[in-house]
């Protein structure tokens, strides 16, 4: 078997210089509708110095890396179509997934979902891709920097319930 990873001396820059930045946005059926769905755009951004000769990090440039979408489906009890109608309006493998999830016709998750899931409680983040450049490719990063992502709008979450 023919081992995919690749040496660390490969890397094209510091995985310790990673910036992930964070764009938000809630798409509703009505006006009035809270049950849609957010979407995450996160950017994947490598931190490189301008000024080699003296390492200032006051002279740093950001080049996007990758990128990933998140989305975040709220936990629904009551027939709602809107999470399928704004998924089906946006990308149809988005709607498949969400056909997949909800029980439409009665409300809430699917038997199935529920019964393959420990916890299926509360709204669902889904990680629909992730993107890096080529150079970056097959070191091992990508699942940490979902991880990294997962974890940090978990920790959003948490605190704007807080509120």
């Amino acid at each position: 078997m023919i081992s995919l990873r690749r040496s660390v001396d490969d890397l094209p820059g510091d995985p310790r210089r990673l910036n992930l930045e964070y764009r938000s946005w809630h798409f509703v059926g009505s006006e009035r509708d809270e049950n849609g769905f957010d979407e995450w755009d996160v950017s994947i951004r490598a931190n490189r110095f301008l000024d080699r000769a003296t390492w200032s990090a006051a002279k740093t440039a950001q080049d996007e890396i990758g990128s990933m979408r998140l989305f975040r489906m709220r936990m629904d009890d009551r027939f709602s179509p809107f999470p399928f109608s704004d998924a089906q309006s946006y990308d149809m493998g988005l709607s498949n997934l969400v056909l997949g999830v909800y029980d439409l016709g009665g409300g809430g998750y699917r038997q199935e979902f529920r019964d393959a899931m420990t916890s299926s409680d509360g709204d669902l983040l889904i990680l629909f891709d992730i993107r890096l450049g080529k150079a970056w490719r097959g070191f091992g990063l990508g699942p940490v920097l979902a991880s990294e992502a997962i974890w940090a709008l978990a920790d959003a979450w948490r605190e704007s319930l807080r509120r």
